[in-house]
């Protein structure tokens, strides 16, 4: 994991600087802060977490449901997946925002505009995401609607139809999105860290690494591009998240569908919950989830395989963009961006 900062200050001479900087220091213990702004001896009593204890159960064929009941209108349910950018590889890459973009769009029993239908009249609130180690696929309704939250769920995670229509339209929006990152560059530059703290480049020392952008460069950060993209077999958590333009003109729609077959298996979906007794979620996930076949054991191997360990490495690399090319939006200041990153523990480790 990595804990960032993110500096943005106004540059006001003809040209500007982009730093990268992940290196090797100790973090400094968090200051205490209160979240509200009443007075904490006027704060509203709260019930212990404690009184609604976590349950996890785990069904046959490997799927793992956990819920936590609490008082409430609404609940809130979601198939948790654990595959993300980290489990690519070079032939893949891009393959999990691929799929996030493609959730939602139709399924074997529900045609695109029946399950938007269907979501609508739930009046609650569906979405999806995906990271480095995880996809999301997340639901927010009324109790009453918490058997058809999660059978649409199970609907969009195990039976989605992948036509290559739909992976074709999903290239444009993602070609968009491309396009339109290239200038947003507190979100372009936060993608690009994480790959320079874990991507094992090995033109990164203990030195500052200065990278001149070009005049006739698509946008700021091309030539950085360059040489990270000169790089391949980059694993783990240095994998960006974000397609590229070389995977999506490499996608198809039968790669998609063999790599949800190869990572979304029942050993590696979570059914959570907030909201419900314990059992009626094991049982609505046990009708939705439950059919699912266990992952033979080659493909179990194969998912052995794929999941390469990170190693941080840390470097520092200063982008001087004072002749390189223009934002084409009126409206974009000059700005400096710097970005500082420290290594974390995981999630799992002992001392969280």
């Amino acid at each position: 994991m990595l804990a960032t900062a993110r500096i943005h200050r106004h540059f006001r001479s003809h040209g500007s600087r982009l730093l990268l900087t992940a290196p090797f220091l100790r973090q400094a213990p968090p200051s205490p802060r209160r979240s509200l702004s009443t007075p904490a001896a006027q704060a509203a009593p709260q019930k212990s977490l404690g009184a609604f204890p976590t349950e996890i159960t785990t069904l046959p064929n490997g799927v793992r449901v956990a819920s936590q009941d609490a008082p409430g209108h609404f609940v809130t349910v979601g198939a948790y997946v654990d595959v993300g950018s980290r489990y690519e590889t070079d032939e893949t890459a891009g393959f999990c925002h691929m799929l996030d973009r493609l959730s939602y769009k139709g399924t074997k029993s529900f045609t695109r505009d029946q399950l938007l239908s269907e979501i609508e009249a739930l009046g609650g609130n569906f979405f999806s995401q995906t990271s480095r180690e995880a996809t999301i696929y997340q639901a927010a309704v009324f109790r009453k609607d918490l058997p058809k939250a999660v059978h649409l769920l199970s609907e969009v995670v195990t039976e989605p139809v992948i036509s290559a229509e739909e992976v074709d339209a999903a290239k444009e929006t993602i070609q968009y999105e491309l396009l339109d990152m290239q200038w947003r560059l507190d979100s372009s530059l936060q993608e690009k860290l994480q790959r320079l703290a874990f991507g094992g480049l090995g033109w990164l020392g203990d030195q500052a690494h200065l990278i001149t952008a070009k005049k006739d460069d698509a946008c700021a950060t091309s030539a950085l591009d360059r040489e990270l993209d000169a790089v391949r077999g980059v694993a783990g958590v240095g994998r960006s998240m974000i397609c590229t333009d070389a995977s999506l003109a490499a996608t198809s729609a039968e790669a998609v569908r063999a790599f949800r077959s190869l990572w979304y298996t029942p050993d590696r979906i979570v059914v959570a919950g907030v909201g419900m007794p314990h059992q009626e979620l094991v049982d609505l996930a046990r009708a939705s989830f439950g059919t699912l076949p266990p992952a033979t054991s080659e493909v179990l191997r194969r998912h052995t395989t794929l999941s390469v360990p990170s190693s941080y490495t840390g470097g520092i690399v200063l982008i001087d963009t004072a002749n390189g090319p223009t934002s084409p939006f009126p409206d974009d200041q000059n700005l400096t961006h710097v970005f500082i990153a420290f290594e974390a523990p995981s999630l799992l480790d002992p001392d969280v």
